[in-house]
């Protein structure tokens, strides 16, 4: 019986305590706003990645160290836990106060003709089930539908805890808590 992946150990031994202040963001506020910056030139016809993935995560969640918010991200899509995909989030307004930083001012700065895309980081499934079993806040992220199938009724989900790491369960459930 495998009711807790047995991925979840390793995992929990490899999160800062900011990256556990990004998941809870993510499992409790659901998807944010993250953009990349392009230069598109048209003689030659050409897109130059500037900046990728940048986000407000690191100041919304509270982390402590906010300039390595970019790493973190990183780390996490590592783990499976979040992606950052090309569906951008409902509240369009986030986007706005994405475009207002200075360091996503900088990044179009750098490029002669600046395209935006409007991305989302999220939980992927693998992240939400993660956060419900180790998470001591309430997850309101949902998992995404499958495309391959139609859903049955979705499974419940059990407020099981992750027993297998008696140091690194404290250890995550502060760093969600705070």
């Amino acid at each position: 019986d495998e009711s807790v992946h047995p991925a979840f150990d390793s995992i929990l031994t490899q999160l800062a305590t900011d990256e556990g202040r990004i998941l809870r963001l993510l499992a409790t506020e659901g998807p944010q706003g993250a953009l990349d910056i392009y230069d598109k030139t048209y003689v030659p016809f050409r897109t130059r990645l500037v900046a990728e993935d940048l986000t407000m995560l690191g100041s919304d969640a509270g982390c402590r160290n906010e300039d390595r918010a970019p790493v973190y991200l990183q780390n996490l899509r590592r783990l499976g836990l979040v992606q950052v995909s090309e569906k951008p989030i409902e509240d369009l307004k986030r986007y706005e106060i994405i475009e207002a930083q200075g360091h996503v001012e900088q990044a179009r700065e750098q490029a002669a003709r600046p395209k935006t895309t409007y991305n989302g980081a999220r939980l992927t499934d693998f992240g939400v089930e993660f956060c419900d079993l180790c998470s001591p806040s309430e997850v309101d992220a949902k998992r995404e539908p499958l495309r391959f199938r139609k859903l049955a009724d979705p499974p419940k989900r059990s407020r099981l805890r992750v027993a297998t790491a008696p140091v690194a369960v404290p250890r995550m459930t502060a760093a969600l808590a705070t």
